[in-house]
């Protein structure tokens, strides 16, 4: 007859908690040993310094034994406090009661961690919690009965899993490996070596100079009105003077027709913080404390707007987009700054603005105005009659975005659709022919708008003496590599490629088409070039003035250093912890080397980063560093160059890249200032999509 189990008293407590510890610290080791193994497996890339190599699997495995250690520790004492009902309930002895926990906590968190992220992608906090509690205490009870079954007679003495010795040096061996992976970084810079095409040499001394003259070889006024004119989230292969087919921008067409077009223009960041300080600040955005969508543009920085009302400039600016605040430091220098509410949305209200400004004040003052619109970005809600301009012809096997995806974390859901769009569905899955559609019809509404602005500066007389700069803070994914409705996360380029023109009475020829790279970080310079205005040093970008005034202008080629908001494959919310190791893509040679920091497994510092290094290594977000030749990235992965010659031309760029003065910088042990995230920020990031709802 079988005796029911007794509760633990306190003399025999403290044993069945050292139990619960060596169950939870063998556990760990385990489970950390099956995720370095794994991650050599999958992602042999990772390995890349000494460090990654040597330290960080020591980091890892001891780091998962103390947490699970600990982990385990705190159920057997929650174990200990219940028992009294726990124990005698399924007439299990103590002992076996820690067994099922040992067996079943690792297999139940693991299963736990893929369910979850699979349902909910760590969107919902509460139902995350919720789900693996469920997932981990049925598997408690399933083990329960399993032992009840089939190991009745099984001994209730828990026998010793490593002598004393053995846990000393388990206890040296841990403290070590943890103050060795908190002290060092993981990230340990590549040694340098030169790319063979690097002509990085001839790039380190921005052009000071400001051309005073024409093409015609007079000098030239300084322009008394400059309007910078940007536009979220906004390809440049969706504009009709880049080669679309569609007739989305018959308004910004004509302007290009008068302007001068930069055929690669490229944003420095697929985020908008980050592309956006490079703008205002002439510098890469690493070096303005904007670095994420976290990020600021730091008070230390002169911006352009402060520089132009320094030289007498009235500075203006209409603004559509929650981020670009004045607590994120974007109305430096401004002398009127109005943000136009968010979830309205419509282009009209900033063009309405827009007009009141510019027939404001005198016209004897000299005036900088910027003027950014927001329609292109998600959610995607353009009038239904004009998408169904847009729509693409119907095919019997239409391409069907998935109800939810971890690459579209932030980015298209068929929820955005329903009636209003009268969307085409499929088992909860929407047309990727819409979605162009839909995209399409946000671009020609702001084309509408920025029509009526340009038409309102043909009526009164501005057209035929004022500078136009038009271009946008980074790109959209719409289907490239799977990804649909996204940005911040990737720099191939549809993403990254972004237009330019500029038009200036008198000084810019009309339909010139420029093959050259250039950089959001170049408006800057250019601008006070207009101005008349000399460029600070702490600008690394240069003034574009020189190449289209000169038909054989010196300007010498140049890497582009280009950097994502967040790491591949994460959210806002899923790196709070890793906001300062962006991926990077360096364009040089006529390649483009793209490199994903990983930066979730150099940086686990808490169990939240620890579980979602498991869930970039199990969903496949740990990438390799990919090699393209320029232009040819357009939908990756397809193109990417490997071996042979390749692999040696993408380790010269992967060195080129982690030696270059952003990159620096980051690892110089003063990386910019991230300010925690309060209320008021979270919610401009959950109404752009960037993070869900709780």
């Amino acid at each position: 007859m079988k005796t029911v189990a007794n509760a633990p008293d306190r003399a025999t407590l403290g044993r069945h908690l050292a139990c619960s510890l060596r169950a939870g610290v063998t556990a760990g080791l385990a489970i950390g040993a099956i995720f370095i193994a794994w991650l050599v497996i999958q992602a042999p890339h990772y390995f890349t310094t000494t460090h990654r190599t040597l330290a960080v699997p020591l980091f890892v495995i001891t780091y998962s034994s103390a947490l699970f250690g600990l982990g385990f520790l705190a159920m057997g004492s929650l174990i200990g406090i219940v028992g009294r009902v726990v124990l005698p309930v399924a007439n299990l002895a103590p002992n076996r009661l820690y067994r099922s926990l040992a067996v079943a906590t690792v297999p139940a968190w693991v299963a736990g961690q893929f369910i979850t992220w699979n349902t909910f992608r760590g969107r919902t906090t509460a139902a995350l919690w919720v789900s693996n509690i469920t997932v981990i205490v049925a598997a408690l009870i399933v083990v329960v009965i399993l032992f009840r079954t089939w190991k009745p007679k099984l001994s209730t003495t828990r026998p010793s899993l490593a002598p004393k010795i053995a846990w000393s040096i388990y206890g040296i061996v841990t403290l070590l490996s943890l103050t060795c992976g908190w002290a060092a970084d993981p990230s340990t810079v590549i040694p340098a070596a030169p790319s063979p095409n690097s002509t990085a040499a001839a790039d380190t001394t921005p052009v000071r100079a400001v051309s005073q003259r024409t093409r015609q070889g007079q000098p030239r006024d300084p322009a008394h009105t400059i309007i910078l004119i940007t536009i979220d989230t906004l390809r440049a292969d969706r504009l009709g003077c880049y080669g679309h087919t569609f007739p989305t921008s018959p308004n910004i067409d004509r302007l290009a027709s008068e302007s001068v077009l930069f055929s690669n223009m490229f944003a420095h960041s697929s985020g908008t913080i980050p592309s956006v300080c490079s703008i205002f600040a002439g510098t890469d955005p690493v070096f303005t404390e904007g670095i994420s969508q976290r990020g600021r543009l730091g008070e230390h920085v002169d911006t352009l707007a402060e520089l132009l009302s320094r030289a007498g400039y009235k500075t203006s600016a209409t603004v559509c987009q929650g981020m670009l605040t004045p607590d994120n430091g974007f109305a430096q220098g401004f002398d009127e700054f109005k943000n136009i509410p968010v979830k309205t949305k419509q282009p009209e209200l900033v063009t309405q603005d827009a007009i009141a400004k510019l027939g404001a004040g005198s016209p004897d003052d000299k005036r900088f105005f910027w003027f950014h619109y927001l329609t292109p970005h998600t959610p995607y809600d353009p009038p239904p009659e004009l998408t169904d301009r847009f729509k693409r012809p119907a095919t019997d096997d239409p391409r069907w975005i998935p109800a939810y995806q971890y690459s579209t974390e932030g980015g298209v859901k068929p929820s955005e659709f329903g009636q209003r769009q009268k969307a085409v569905t499929q088992d909860q899955r929407v047309s990727a022919t819409l979605i162009d559609a839909i995209y399409d019809a946000g671009v020609a509404q702001t084309d509408a708008s920025i029509g009526q602005l340009l038409d309102h500066m043909r009526s009164t007389g501005l057209w035929d003496h004022a500078a136009i700069l038009l271009s946008a803070d980074h790109g959209e994914a719409l289907g490239e590599a799977g990804v649909y409705g996204r940005h911040c996360v990737s720099l191939h380029d549809p993403l990254v490629r972004v237009p330019l023109l500029i038009r200036w009475p008198t000084v810019t020829p009309a339909r010139h088409r420029w093959q050259t790279s250039v950089l959001t970080s170049d408006l800057p310079p250019t601008i006070l070039a207009m101005a008349g205005l000399a460029v600070p040093e702490s600008m690394t970008g240069r003034s574009v003035l020189p190449l289209i005034e000169s038909e054989s202008p010196r300007w010498p080629a140049r890497p582009v250093v280009l950097q994502t908001a967040f790491p591949e494959g994460m959210t806002f919310r899923l790196n709070s912890q890793t906001y300062n190791y962006p991926d990077w893509a360096l364009i040089d040679g006529g390649y483009k080397f793209i490199y994903y920091s990983n930066s979730v497994l150099d940086e686990i510092r808490t169990p939240l980063n620890y579980i979602n290094a498991w869930r970039e290594l199990m969903c496949g977000h740990i990438r390799p560093d990919e090699l393209y030749r320029f232009g040819e990235d357009v939908d990756p992965p397809h193109g990417a160059l490997q071996g042979g010659q390749h692999a040696k031309r993408a380790a010269a760029m992967r060195r080129q890249l982690l030696s270059s003065a952003p990159l620096r910088y980051l690892r110089s042990g003063q990386p910019p200032r991230q300010p925690a995230a309060d209320e008021d920020e979270l919610e401009r990031l959950r109404s752009l999509g960037y993070i869900g709802a709780d």
